[in-house]
This record gives structure tokens, C-alpha cells and sequence, in this order.
């Protein structure tokens, strides 16, 4: 799973007796792994939030660009499930 900053922040870890590390954390922008093994468990929860990786390989590369440049628009899901679904209707 991918996880991503709620908050904008400044993490400072202490990593030995004399050596200070500080991480950056920008709001909305995914957080790489290696800054999440140097944080505390309290720090994961409380500035970022996990999401759902989406499985884009039945898309073309066309259609990979097209939602990664709308991926933020609110009608971006409903059209997935349409593009992806098996034509079943479900109530």
C-alpha cells in the first residue's frame, strides 16, 4: 500500500548520539519507503493516511496519461468502474 501526507511537516529523527535527520513531508504528495522506516508509528499515523493502489494495466499508455492528469477530478472513479467493469448490474 501507498501512503500519502496529510499535512504539510518537518520531522526531525534522531538517528545516533550526535546525528539529527529532518524529512520533509508536502501535503498531498506520496511519502517514499525509505522516509516511512525512519519514522515512528505515531509520526505514520498522524501525517499520513494510506491509500489504494488502482491496477492501470488494462489501460493504454494513452489512457494511463490522460488519468494521470485527471486522476483529482470526482467523476475519475465512476469512469474505472465503467471502463473496468464486466457489464453486470448490480442493486
Amino acid at each position: 500500500m501507498k501512503r500519502i501526507c496529510k499535512k504539510s511537516a518537518t520531522i526531525r529523527v534522531k538517528l545516533g548520539r550526535n546525528s539529527i535527520k529532518t524529512i520533509n513531508l508536502v501535503e498531498g504528495k506520496p511519502v517514499v519507503e525509505s522516509k516511512l522506516k525512519e519514522m515512528s508509528a505515531r509520526q505514520i499515523e498522524e501525517y499520513t493516511v494510506e491509500v489504494e493502489e488502482l491496477d492501470l494495466s488494462f489501460l493504454t499508455p494513452e489512457d494511463k496519461r490522460f488519468y494521470n492528469k485527471n486522476k483529482t477530478h470526482p467523476d475519475m472513479n465512476w469512469a474505472l468502474d465503467m471502463v473496468y467493469s464486466d457489464g453486470t448490474v448490480t442493486s
